[in-house]
């Protein structure tokens, strides 16, 4: 058994929220611009990615102290699955259904305009709560909903309506 005590722990459930949120975060932007056959693509590269998310929470789950910390990353990661299927079968129902055709630019302006708005004030205020907590002395817990704040607060600002090529 590997200790990590309960910061070391924190740590590792911090990281893999913050994982979670900037994979999630990335997914929206590119699908954003790049339309919805490109996020259902995506999703089948990624399922790899996923199970790897798993296996390292079950890992963890067995292998560190406390407890708590790899039944958390394994959360997660299982949280990733479900949604990521749940998306992906939407999409396939939409494809099926010949609505994953490209939107309109004036539209995804709209759309991405609207997002920016909410994802940015939703991370300004958990960045507050973070900054917050560090200032009430919150310790290394304060640190988790600030960098997610900042992932968010990143994320707002990087959407774009406009096509990208991929990298």
């Amino acid at each position: 058994m590997i200790d990590l005590g309960a910061e070391g722990a924190l740590a590792v459930v911090g990281g893999a929220v913050m994982a979670v949120v900037a994979w999630g975060a990335s997914l929206s932007i590119r699908s954003a611009s790049r339309g919805p056959r490109w996020a259902l693509a995506h999703l089948v590269t990624a399922r790899p990615a996923v199970f790897g998310g798993i296996v390292i929470g079950l890992a963890l789950t067995v292998l560190v102290r406390p407890l708590w910390a790899g039944l958390a990353v394994l959360y997660a990661a299982l949280t990733v699955l479900l949604l990521s299927a749940m998306l992906r079968r939407t999409l396939i129902r939409l494809d099926e259904a010949g609505g994953l055709e490209a939107l309109p630019l004036e539209r995804r302006r709209h759309i991405v305009r609207r997002a920016r708005t909410l994802i940015l004030v939703a991370g300004v205020v958990l960045g507050a709560i973070g900054v917050g907590g560090a200032l009430a002395g919150g310790g290394p817990v304060a640190w988790v909903p600030a960098a997610l704040g900042l992932t968010l607060v990143v994320t707002a600002v990087s959407l774009s309506a406009e096509a990208r090529e991929e990298p």
